[in-house]
């Protein structure tokens, strides 16, 4: 866990997130409305909040991407599922026409997508591998 508070290295991101509740919704109140919700002590909170990097916010984005995560590691899981939907739309002869085709749209810009992010690893790998080899070839 990396420490977000240098006088306090045991608070981190999954510790506030926990501890504090950080995870709110976006719009959410504010970090002191936040510390009163959680019944963290005003002298705590104006200790921590002096050092540079404002913690609280650090932890609260922090806990806020790890919830993303997860509901992006949802939405994947649910892929297969979403994709089988579609295939069995495309084909069904019962469907009107309308659906079908837009089933065939969802797909196509899926694929297209799918194809263009495989073209920008590979870019991606072979701007790596030219860094890396320019790095340590300058080093011999």
């Amino acid at each position: 866990m990396k420490a977000l508070h240098p006088a306090h290295p045991t608070i981190g991101a999954e510790s506030c997130a926990e501890a504090r509740g950080c995870a709110q919704p976006l719009g959410s109140p504010g970090t002191r409305s936040l510390a009163r919700q959680q019944r963290v002590h005003s002298r705590t909170e104006r200790e921590l909040g002096r050092d540079d990097g404002n913690w609280m916010e650090q932890a609260y984005r922090a806990a806020r991407h790890a919830t993303f995560s997860q509901s992006v590691a949802r939405l994947q899981q649910a892929a297969p599922a979403a994709v089988t939907t579609l295939l069995k739309t495309l084909v069904d002869p019962a469907a009107p026409a309308s659906v079908r085709v837009r089933a065939a749209e969802c797909i196509m810009n899926h694929a297209i997508k799918a194809i263009e992010l495989e073209d920008i690893e590979g870019r991606l790998a072979e701007l790596e591998r030219t860094a890396e080899e320019s790095s340590s070839g300058g080093r011999r």
